[in-house]
């Protein structure tokens, strides 16, 4: 495997320390990939607290599975989501057959012994003293060549669910951050040492707790409206017509804003929805404002991604689960669930009916809005840049 695409190469660079000196300048390579937008956000949260707390350190963030990077990681990030779009019980077989001692371990041996190569040139061309990996593909091949004493940088894994998984746990990794205390616990169940495990949240965007209500007015909304957001990841996946046309049954008197991600199809398919609606739909394409729509909503209507649920905590909105993808969305939805902060709906049939059931308690609605901002890690970021910068 070669690396393809136009990387820059990398001068080394220098800052003046004290009495003069000059100091090799610290560089911390982040590496995501994009199969949902989970990750990408993840790392990009990552990024900008790096750039506060160490001003002069070199952070880049690399998509691991792109064809520009190296086409077999490419090939197999297709192969995945068309899988899933055609039969996602196949992603549950594997997924469960990845969990297990012994076929998560089959699993994570082929990963690294696939992927390590254009690791390892991404290594040569960055020279990072530390890596973070916000995707165990590109943790599987970085925690191999350490095994195989190829490379000295520090590596860190940030977890982006709320589930302790095989396919993760490396131990070659030099610490790990992850959502919650009880992830925690399991991973020393697993052998690993307690300074080694950090449970500072996911990392989401600095501007999400701080976020002002997204002016719904400047879309058509009345500012006085109850809004449902209906969300499908930055894929557009989660069954956003089937919401659509479920939610158009409601008598109850509220807005909807869709947001399809970079779903072209369902972006269309909501449009064309829209001017046949009984309530008003305003639809958006892929957006950096979710902080501000979350804030300005009454309620989200997803499927139960990890960064989603997370940014819904930061922004207490209360959550209305449906359509995980089978596997660690499920494990994603019976946290958000447990912590009274969301209602996973199990049949696509009962979300209108449980949405209906919330708007008419604006009781119940505070009492969630109260559970999400209890949930609530908005500083995960900076807390992990802290870390790991005190590391170098």
């Amino acid at each position: 495997m070669r690396l393809c695409g136009k990387i820059k190469a990398i001068r080394t660079a220098y800052v003046v320390g004290e009495r003069g000196a000059s100091v090799k300048k610290k560089r911390c390579l982040i590496v995501t990939a994009s199969i949902g937008s989970g990750h990408i956000k993840a790392a990009e949260a990552l990024k900008k607290s790096f750039a506060v707390e160490d001003p002069e350190m070199d952070v880049s963030v690399v998509d691991f599975m792109t064809r520009d990077i190296a086409w077999k990681n490419w090939f197999m990030k297709s192969f995945y989501l068309h899988a899933l779009s055609i039969v996602p019980n196949l992603y549950e077989f594997f997924y469960k057959l990845a969990g297990g001692r012994r076929g998560g371990t089959g699993c994570q041996k082929a990963f690294a012994h696939v992927m390590e190569k254009s690791m390892q040139l991404l290594a040569d061309e960055y020279k990072p003293d530390i890596v973070v990996c916000t995707h165990p593909f590109p943790e599987a091949a970085a925690a191999l060549m350490k095994k195989q004493h190829k490379a000295d940088f520090l590596l860190a894994t940030v977890m982006t669910d709320y589930c302790v998984h095989q396919i993760w746990l490396y131990p070659e990794v030099d610490q790990y951050f992850f959502a919650t205390e009880e992830m925690r616990r399991e991973m020393m169940a697993y052998g690993f040492e307690p300074s080694r495990l950090h449970p500072f949240g996911i990392p989401i965007s600095m501007e999400v707790s701080g976020a002002m209500p997204y002016p719904v007015e400047e879309i058509g909304a009345r500012k006085d409206a109850k809004i449902i957001l209906v969300m499908g990841g930055g894929l557009g996946l989660g069954g956003i017509g089937e919401a659509l046309r479920d939610l158009d049954a409601l008598q109850n008197d509220f807005e909807i804003i869709v947001v399809a991600g970079r779903n072209e199809t369902v972006f269309e398919d909501a449009l064309k929805y829209s001017g046949n609606s009984v309530h008003k739909v305003h639809v958006i394409g892929y957006t950096g404002r979710i902080p501000e729509l979350m804030k300005a909503s009454t309620l989200l209507v997803s499927k139960p991604g990890a960064l989603t649920i997370s940014e819904a905590f930061a922004a207490g909105l209360p959550m209305l689960l449906h359509g995980p993808i089978p596997g660690p969305e499920i494990e994603n939805a019976i946290y958000a669930a447990e912590t009274g902060a969301a209602l996973w709906v199990k049949k696509r049939a009962d979300i209108a009916k449980a949405a209906g059931r919330l708007l008419d308690e604006p009781k119940r609605i505070a009492a969630m809005r109260r559970c999400a901002e209890m949930c609530s890690k908005p500083d995960a970021a900076s807390y992990i840049a802290k870390a790991l910068c005190k590391a170098l």
